[in-house]
């Protein structure tokens, strides 16, 4: 679904493994590119922390507001990731199980995956799945953004 910004994109990255759930990198891309873009941020529901999050199987315990139920993060992700253009991940070497997945499931609707490299990371040491599966695979957000925004366009053409 493409905004009158332009493009929407969907901001995939690890979560669990992250001192601050992966918030701050996406918070900041929402800051900095704002006006560009819209974003999809899967962080975005929570009232709080995602730090102080618990996930917990099935739903949330509604006496409970630090509980996420695994469906319901699934469910919202996907939600989510039909209502984009565009996935970026935010990678950095840390274990991340949502991520693949989400990659996968938007490949899997022909939407563009940028892979976001936000550490050192050589490029060869990615998955074989991300480097399948990406279109773009740069340590620039800017280029990873741009590219994005160019395949949507050329796909909607």
């Amino acid at each position: 679904m493409t905004t009158s910004k332009s493009t929407t994109v969907y901001l995939a990255g690890p979560v669990a493994a992250l001192d601050d759930g992966g918030a701050e990198w996406r918070e900041r891309v929402g800051r900095d590119y704002g006006e560009q873009y819209d974003f999809q941020n899967p962080l975005a529901k929570y009232n709080v922390p995602v730090e102080d999050l618990t996930v917990v199987d099935g739903v949330s315990d509604p006496d409970d507001h630090t509980t996420v139920g695994a469906d319901e993060i699934v469910t919202n992700d996907k939600a989510k990731l039909l209502a984009s253009d565009a996935v970026l991940v935010g990678y950095v070497d840390t274990q991340s199980i949502g991520t693949p997945m989400e990659v996968m499931y938007a490949f899997e609707r022909e939407m563009p995956v940028a892979i976001w490299i936000r550490d050192d990371t050589d490029i060869m040491d990615l998955s074989p799945w991300y480097l399948h599966h990406a279109s773009a695979i740069t340590n620039s957000v800017e280029m990873a953004l741009g590219r994005l925004d160019r395949e949507v366009s050329i796909n909607a053409a």
